[in-house]
């Protein structure tokens, strides 16, 4: 009932958007979406596949019913039609807010505001954090549970918009003398950027360190790298070469982490009990090759468990209930996924003719994102969810133009 609610005032939003919307707007957002769309049907597609029924398919026992049945469930790829069935819906509504997100930062105040309005906001969990820790408060729950990793998380993307904060009002600063700023309000933002960087850098890099560590500097190599590269003016292979060059060190950073050394790819790196840690290992061994349907690892997580075993609600990780509810090879296709995205928004911030930080965070989070859904299910949270769309959706907006920046000068 919730996500149909939401759904219809997520879908009034983007009707009305659009009717507002001029013509040239539209095409840049056409431009950006074409880009995008198809590998973000990817997943509703699959989900509408596990809801079809099938003449013949069968998810096997233990999985597909229970143990002690032994029985499969015939008909459908997934275990639980309406499990799947909600997982679409709310997948269609973050898609929704992407969209809505986009069609409302195209113009260049709309996108600086957004852009201050996800800083605030992070900064501000970043801090609830600190005081959290350093109080000796128990507000946040349990260091592992699904409130405080969210928090965790939001604080890891605000260390990359923090920087694109900052690096806006530079280009503000420099730019044309319509919307160039001046000393004092460039202080003032400048001020507030690294004010932001400082709490979500403490929260993360002090309060938490490990893979979240990695993932917020991943995130923050990531934009610094796009927009060193458009300084250089190489927008082209080289530039892309460059790009990739860059993306390399998270991945080895990643591999300095070690993790467990052993075991599923998606366990790996788990923030998690050993006890749910346990539990999901049972379920992967179990898991058919595609998947027991987008929805299902909660009550799966509850029918393997151990009887009095209150265990978590939510999986070890994101990518632990990707493998398990759309199939052992998931976690691989989501990177090569993100890793596109990426490369996408990147490549839109070095065309962009000006203001290219707004493109080059979505991409830092984009490999942010990737990187903690190997640590915790945190960016399934709704307000993980609601923050990485907003940042993706303005990201998309602002990486068309109506000019290209191909070799123009340096410049942010």
């Amino acid at each position: 009932m919730i996500r149909g609610g939401l759904l219809v005032v997520v879908g009034a939003s983007v009707a009305l958007s659009a009717a507002t919307m001029s013509s040239g707007d539209a095409s840049r957002l056409g431009r950006s979406l074409i880009q995008v769309l198809p590998i973000a049907l990817i997943p509703a597609a699959w989900m509408v596949v596990q809801l079809l029924p099938i003449p013949g398919i069968s998810v096997p026992a233990p999985i597909g019913g229970p143990a002690s049945l032994g029985e499969p469930v015939t008909g459908r790829m997934t275990v639980d039609s309406a499990a799947t069935a909600m997982a679409l819906g709310s997948y269609l509504v973050m898609l929704s807010i992407v969209l809505t997100s986009a069609m409302l930062t195209l113009q260049r105040r709309s996108a600086a505001w957004m852009l201050s309005l996800l800083t605030t906001v992070t900064a501000g969990m970043a801090l609830a954090s600190i005081v959290h820790d350093v109080g000796g408060m128990t507000f946040l729950g349990d260091p592992r549970g699904t409130l405080r990793t969210a928090f965790d998380t939001a604080a890891a993307i605000g260390s990359v918009t923090a920087l694109a904060s900052a690096a806006a009002a530079g280009a503000r600063f420099e730019g044309g003398r319509g919307s160039r700023l001046n000393g004092l309000a460039l202080f003032r933002r400048i001020s507030g950027a690294l004010l932001a960087l400082l709490l979500c850098a403490v929260a993360v890099g002090y309060l938490q360190g490990g893979l979240l560590l990695v993932a917020a500097a991943s995130g923050a190599l990531t934009f610094g790298v796009v927009l060193a590269v458009r300084r250089t003016g190489r927008t082209g292979w080289v530039g892309a070469l460059l790009v990739a060059a860059g993306l390399g060190v998270p991945g080895m950073l990643l591999a300095a982490q070690g993790g467990s050394g052993s075991g599923p790819l998606a366990l790996r790196f788990a923030q998690a009990s050993p006890e749910n840690i346990a539990v999901a290992r049972r379920i992967l061994a179990d898991t058919p090759l595609t998947g027991s349907g987008a929805g299902t690892f909660t009550g799966l997580q509850a029918a393997y468990r151990d009887g009095g075993d209150p265990g978590s609600a939510t999986a070890p990780t994101a990518m632990t209930a990707v493998a398990v509810e759309f199939g052992i090879a998931a976690p691989w296709i989501v990177i090569v996924l993100a890793l596109w995205a990426a490369a996408v928004l990147g490549r839109g911030a070095l065309r962009r003719a000006r203001d290219p930080a707004y493109a080059a965070a979505a991409a830092g989070c984009v490999v942010l994102l990737t990187f903690t859904a190997f640590r915790d299910a945190s960016v399934t949270s709704p307000g993980v969810t609601m923050l990485a769309a907003l940042a993706l959706g303005l990201g998309l907006a602002q990486s068309q133009d109506g000019s290209i920046a191909l070799g123009r000068g340096p410049g942010v």
